[in-house]
């Protein structure tokens, strides 16, 4: 079914008031690689809803650039996290490994006492 004839089905199911108040509206880009084309309905010629695959994907790819700049956030706060575990791992197996040696040298003396 063409547009113009669907248009006019759908706007004779309107109610009388506001029949000439809602007008649907549809285009395509016909130079368009991805037959893009934007819908959009008017009220009293304000446009109250607007289907604009154009601006669709704009949005579209804003919000994923936004999306991906947090992971990469996200993904260097894990990163330093788990760097500062590490670190503070090492540390403790340091100490861990002098207070060995600190008890086994201590063991050693203790033995020789006896």
């Amino acid at each position: 079914m063409q547009w113009s004839k669907m248009k006019e089905q759908i706007e004779s199911r309107l109610c009388e008031s506001l029949r000439g108040r809602v007008v649907y509206n549809s285009t395509r880009y016909r130079g368009s690689h991805d037959k893009a084309g934007r819908s959009w309905i008017t009220f009293d010629n304000e446009i109250i809803h607007d289907f604009c695959t154009v601006k669709l994907r704009y949005e579209f790819n804003i919000a994923a650039d936004r999306i991906r700049e947090d992971l990469i956030l996200m993904i260097g706060e894990i990163q330093n996290k788990r760097m500062g575990i590490m670190k503070r791992t090492k540390l403790q197996m340091k100490k861990w490994k002098d207070k060995e040696y600190i008890i086994s040298l201590n063991s050693i003396k203790q033995l020789k006492n006896i």
